[in-house]
């Protein structure tokens, strides 16, 4: 389970507000990225949302205070991507014992707002397969 929390205020002359927050999840394999993660793209974005504010009512009831009625208006932008699942496939382990780790960051960014996020509990299941086929290789491409 994971949880995006994302605020964005406008006050004063403040005419925009943004406020960005990710949950990335990391998997290795004896301290190496598990794919679809890759050693230059190491976590996987399980969550991402991004919230902006827009408004000119500040101007506008100015302009309204001095007798002139102008055009107001307030926007609210908000995009969420969720993944909640996700297969992270090791081909050809080989062998032996083999150490898996699993961790997340919870990370943002703001401008006149706030963002929060939270991860847990989760579940992790390991699923060992073996191609018995001696003319064709599994191929994970």
């Amino acid at each position: 389970m994971t949880g995006l929390y994302t605020d964005t205020k406008l006050s004063g002359t403040l005419t925009s507000a943004t406020s960005v927050a990710n949950v990335t999840i990391y998997v290795t394999l004896d301290g190496n990225p598990v794919a679809p993660a890759t050693t230059t793209n190491p976590g996987i974005i399980f969550d991402s949302r991004f919230q902006q504010l827009n408004s000119n009512l500040t101007g506008a009831i100015a302009t309204l205070s001095g007798g002139t009625i102008t055009t107001a208006y307030l926007e609210l932008i908000l995009s969420t991507l969720s993944a909640h699942s996700f297969d992270f496939i090791a081909p050809n382990v080989g062998g032996g014992v083999h150490t898996i780790s699993v961790s997340w960051a919870v990370t943002g960014t703001a401008n006149n707002g706030t963002w929060a996020g939270c991860v847990g509990p989760g579940v992790i299941a390991v699923e060992q397969v073996k191609n018995f086929s001696q003319n064709s290789p599994i191929v994970i491409q």
